[in-house]
């Protein structure tokens, strides 16, 4: 691609962006309309039963959000005319093969699009396989088909989760060297395992842990933590099984915390990951938490990313008891985490870093240089007031 910059390279385009009402893509979202409005337009892929049920969850759950209050003081009466101009919420489903659009919508889109950034995901570390399996495996090759269709494709985006190299998984490879692992034969298990349960008339209660224990088993047999990682791994293989020819960038943030300083400091919504266990440390509920002190923890703030020192949580535990059991939940999900030995490979990202400083490509726009942040400023004065007030 030969351009000088990047709000230069987004005029005049059409986007497709999948997970909207998620955390990453309204951030996205909210960065693409500040720094060019003069984009030609945003299809949002929403998850709703019509058309009017998308367009009210993109303004309760999106433009709703006090994310998009600067934007608003800045385009003033003009903010509801240039959404309703540029944006186009769409109803439908990655988990479903056509993204549960109708052959009329596919042939508007892809005809339009330009580029397709595929941001849907479930992102809890014990979801119910059969959920996962459809959101974050399924749901990126049928968006990779979906973005090989369109005329104008320029660049296909599919945002994935963290692994210790840079190499893209290969389909079939197993992370911990376990042959075996076949995608189709994961469904079939999935589609059996739920077939037997409803036969036996099962609650809806025990179907759901037993999907649960099922990813679990899944992941950790082949070498993952859990059914996020391991679902999201499989949907990377299946993006470069069925990418062909098409441009495809593919982009793993970390742990996600609070915005630095745009749209505004401390932007988050609810309790993120790590924020779990200084929130229930703060509400008394937990007063111990294991970790390894020499462990790195991989953060981001939005985007970048940076490398900090582990540490222990410990002070006296109250009630051990009704706590006990949080402390176990919380230590079989961030085990992995906690007390993990590795350092991620961030090279492309310098190399990135390297270009965009050589090439002037919006450096002040796109900073995400970890070394500039202030972190024990950014910790104590912005990110952990924000969950407080968010939650609160």
């Amino acid at each position: 691609m030969d351009f000088k910059s990047i709000t230069e390279f987004l005029e005049n385009k059409t986007i497709l962006i999948t997970g909207t009402t998620g955390f990453i893509a309204k951030i996205l979202l909210e960065k693409i309309l500040q720094i060019q409005p003069d984009m030609n337009k945003l299809y949002l892929l929403i998850r709703a039963s019509d058309v009017q049920a998308a367009d009210a969850r993109l303004q309760d759950e999106v433009l709703g959000k006090e994310l998009f209050n600067v934007l608003r003081e800045k385009w003033g009466s003009s903010f509801d005319s240039i959404v309703s101009e540029k944006i186009r919420a769409v109803a439908g489903d990655t988990s479903d093969e056509n993204l549960g659009l109708s052959d009329d919508q596919l042939n508007e889109m892809s005809s339009d699009i330009d580029i397709v950034i595929n941001v849907a995901a479930t992102t809890r570390f014990d979801e119910r396989y059969d959920v996962a399996l459809g959101v974050n495996t399924l749901g990126p090759k049928h968006v990779v088909n979906f973005a090989k269709a369109c005329a104008k494709i320029q660049l296909f985006i599919h945002v994935s989760t963290g692994i210790i190299s840079e190499k893209a998984h290969v389909i079939g490879e197993a992370l911990n060297g376990v042959v075996g692992l076949d995608i189709h034969n994961e469904r079939k298990i999935v589609a059996k395992t739920i077939s037997n349960l409803k036969a036996n008339n099962f609650r809806e209660k025990v179907i759901r842990q037993t999907m649960k224990d099922l990813g679990s088993q899944r992941a950790k047999m082949y070498g993952w933590p859990n059914a996020y990682v391991f679902t999201k791994a499989m949907g990377e293989m299946l993006v470069g099984k069925h990418r062909g020819n098409l441009p495809v960038l593919i982009m793993r943030p970390t742990i996600m915390c609070s915005t630095l300083k745009e749209p505004f400091p401390g932007w988050v919504e609810g309790c993120r990951t790590i924020d779990s266990i200084a929130v229930m440390y703060g509400k008394g509920y937990l007063g111990l938490f294991s970790g390894n002190g020499s462990s790195i923890m991989d953060l981001a703030l939005v985007f970048p990313c940076s490398r900090m020192g582990g540490s222990t949580f410990q002070c006296n535990l109250l009630n051990i008891e009704k706590k006990l059991k949080i402390i176990t939940r919380l230590l079989e999900l961030y085990k992995p985490y906690v007390f993990f030995k590795g350092i991620f490979a961030d090279i492309n990202t310098e190399k990135l870093q390297i270009t965009a400083r050589e090439n002037g490509l919006d450096e002040d726009a796109f900073n995400f240089d970890p070394l500039r942040v202030n972190w024990k400023d950014y910790f104590f004065n912005i990110h952990l007031p924000s969950v407080v007030e968010s939650l609160f």
